[in-house]
C-alpha cells in the first residue's frame, strides 16, 4: 500500500488556526458547547479543488458559495437541527497536502468525510487511498467514513462514474453519495442524518470531553461571537501516487 508522506512542519502546525462560526440560527454563538447537546466532530479530507470548503457550507447552511480561499484550513462549528434535537457540529475542512499527520489528527474525530470530484480521477485515487489509510491504519471504522463524489453537475466532463463510487464503498463498507455543492441540498441532508445517526449508535454522549486537537482549540470555540478568517496555509501539492 502506497504512503503517504511525512509533513515537516509538524501535526500541531496543522491545527493552528482560529475557528469559523457559521450561524444559521438567530442568536448568539456564545457558548456554543452548551450543556446537554449532542456534539458531532468530523473532518473533510479529499484533494484540493474537489469542493470541500462548499461541501462544508452547504452541509451547515444550505448555502452555496462557490467562491473560496483553497488555502486555508478552518474549523467550522454550527448548530443542526435534526428531528427537534438540536446537534453542535464541529468540522474541520483541510486543504493542501494530506500527509500522514494530517489524517492520523482528523481520524480521531467521529465522522471521516472524504471528498472526490467526478471531472478528477487523480481525485478518485486520493480518495481511496485516503479511506483505506484510515481503515487499515488507523482501525477506523468503515460506518464512519463518507466517500462524497462531487461536482455531480458536470457529467459532460465525468472522469470517475458512479458506479465505480459505489463500488469502492461496497468494497470497503463506507458510506457513498454523489452530489453537487451547487445544486441541491437533498444528499447533504441525509448525510447530516445518517452522521448524526451514526455518532448515537456508537454511544455519542452529552458534552463528551473533546480529544488534543479540541483542548489546543477551545479557546479559540468559546465565547466567539464572529467569524474568523484564519492564517493562511500556503497550497502545497497533493499526494503522489
Amino acid at each position: 500500500m502506497q504512503s503517504f508522506p511525512q509533513d515537516n512542519v509538524g501535526s500541531l502546525s496543522l491545527f493552528q488556526r482560529r475557528s469559523r462560526h457559521v450561524g444559521v440560527r438567530s442568536g448568539s454563538n456564545n457558548d456554543i458547547e452548551e450543556e446537554g447537546s449532542k456534539m458531532i466532530r468530523a473532518a473533510v479530507l479529499g484533494k484540493d479543488g474537489v469542493g470541500k470548503t462548499a461541501f462544508t457550507v452547504r452541509l451547515l447552511t444550505r448555502r452555496f458559495i462557490g467562491d473560496y480561499d483553497g488555502t486555508l484550513e478552518s474549523w467550522y462549528q454550527h448548530r443542526v437541527d435534526i428531528d427537534g434535537e438540536e446537534v453542535i457540529f464541529h468540522i474541520f475542512d483541510t486543504a493542501g497536502k494530506n500527509c500522514k499527520e494530517k489524517i492520523d489528527t482528523c481520524a480521531a474525530q467521529d465522522i471521516m468525510f472524504v471528498l472526490y470530484s467526478i471531472t478528477d480521477r487523480s481525485s478518485f485515487q486520493e480518495a481511496r487511498l485516503i479511506i483505506k489509510y484510515l481503515h487499515e491504519t488507523k482501525n477506523v471504522p468503515p460506518s464512519a467514513i463518507f466517500l462524497i463524489a462531487s461536482k455531480a453537475d458536470l457529467k459532460r466532463n465525468t472522469q470517475v462514474t458512479e458506479f465505480e463510487g459505489k463500488l469502492f464503498a461496497l468494497n470497503t463498507g463506507c458510506f457513498f453519495h454523489q452530489l453537487s455543492n451547487s445544486e441541491s441540498f437533498f444528499e447533504h441532508n441525509k448525510i447530516i442524518k445518517k452522521a448524526y445517526l451514526r455518532v448515537c449508535l456508537q454511544g455519542a454522549h452529552k458534552s463528551p470531553k473533546s480529544p488534543a486537537i479540541m483542548r489546543r482549540l477551545k479557546g479559540g470555540f468559546k465565547n466567539k461571537a464572529h467569524s474568523y478568517v484564519p492564517t493562511p496555509r500556503t497550497r502545497s501539492a497533493s499526494v503522489d501516487f
